[in-house]
């Protein structure tokens, strides 16, 4: 295999920059994309509060558990292909493309079985590297991990979206890690004060702090109706922040990266390609295979070893009821001795 082209890319700085200066641009047009998935969840909200907290008819509350379901199935399919629709949004823009969210989600929920697919691909070789101990699999992750992008930007898949995402990344694995990490990094000092003050505000509503009280904040404990509420509430505008900033900003940073990447580096052909297509074919086989055989061997042995500490415990007591049983029987036999005169 040939040495890596090693990307020259753009500072942290330079990155966060532009993200935001974009973002700044297209704020607006984010709220419209995520107002569909945001919608869903709050239709499945009311629905499960209503059945939670009503007194409908049991027919009544069997048609908005059906109905809660639903909603359930339609949020997890926006949800995963709500990134494409993200990265569809800035390559149309880069493009000139004129802003229509209908046609944008029409095309990448046209996706979701292809990307549905090459994340079960994905899956299946990170759990095969992950055999040969667990740093392998993470590596893999970083190298796999913009499969999305190669999937709009490139219109390619299965397979193929993986092994061209491997060779964007290649040479630049700690550069993109780097990168990825500092962000993440920046938004959870951000984002931890602001939910820090929440859960303070939350306690503080409910008596004070007391070992009760953070239990309900962690969700350890049955909570009652009004703090129910509040953490539902708490759940939709993180999920709103969410969709309509941290989601777009992430999205403009990771595209200005694999942007980056992809003007520098050259995918190999057919026959380049063909020595990766073979690990990642035999490392999605051990995924699939060994992975879920070693788990069914543990839960075989854990299965042998509950039932020998059972028999053992059995044995145990059967021996405590027989010795038992044996003093009781000398206590209760007559006495042969001659009583003193």
């Amino acid at each position: 295999m040939e040495t890596p082209t090693v990307a020259v890319l753009p500072k942290v700085s330079e990155l966060i920059k532009t993200s935001w200066t974009s973002y700044k641009k297209n704020w607006k047009n984010f709220l419209v994309l995520g107002a569909i998935p945001f919608s869903i969840t709050v239709l499945g909200t009311i629905f499960t509060l209503i059945n939670t907290f009503g007194h409908a008819p049991s027919f009544i509350k069997g048609i908005i558990l059906v109905i809660t379901f639903l909603l359930s199935i339609a949020g997890t399919v926006v949800s995963i292909v709500f990134p494409l629709v993200l990265i569809k949004y800035i390559k149309d823009g880069e493009e000139n493309v004129p802003f229509d969210s209908k046609r944008i989600y029409k095309d990448m929920l046209g996706l979701f079985f292809p990307l549905l697919w090459i994340g079960i691909l994905f899956g299946l070789i990170c759990m095969g590297g992950s055999i040969f101990l667990i740093i392998p699999g993470i590596a893999l992750s970083g190298y796999l991990g913009y499969y999305q992008y190669v999937l709009v930007t490139d219109d390619t898949r299965g397979l193929k979206a993986l092994i061209s995402s491997f060779y964007y990344v290649r040479g630049n694995w700690w550069g993109v890690f780097g990168r990825i990490l500092a962000l993440g990094l920046i938004m959870a000092v951000i984002v931890l004060p602001v939910v820090a003050i929440i859960g303070v505000l939350f306690v503080l509503m409910n008596g004070g702090f007391s070992v009760e009280n953070l239990q309900t904040l962690f969700g350890t404990t049955q909570v009652s109706a009004s703090t129910y509420l509040f953490q539902t509430l708490f759940n939709l505008v993180s999920n709103a922040i969410g969709l309509a900033v941290v989601y777009p900003i992430f999205t403009f940073y990771s595209y200005f990266i694999f942007k980056g990447l992809k003007a520098t580096k050259i995918l190999p052909d057919e026959q380049g390609q063909k020595k990766a297509r073979g690990w990642f074919i035999g490392l999605s086989i051990f995924g699939a295979v060994v992975i879920p055989l070693l788990f069914i061997s543990m839960i075989v042995l854990l299965s042998f070893d509950a039932r020998r500490k059972s028999s053992e415990s059995a044995m145990y007591q059967q021996q405590a009821m027989e010795r038992l049983n044996e003093a009781q029987n000398v206590y209760s036999e007559p006495s042969t001795s001659t009583p003193a005169i």
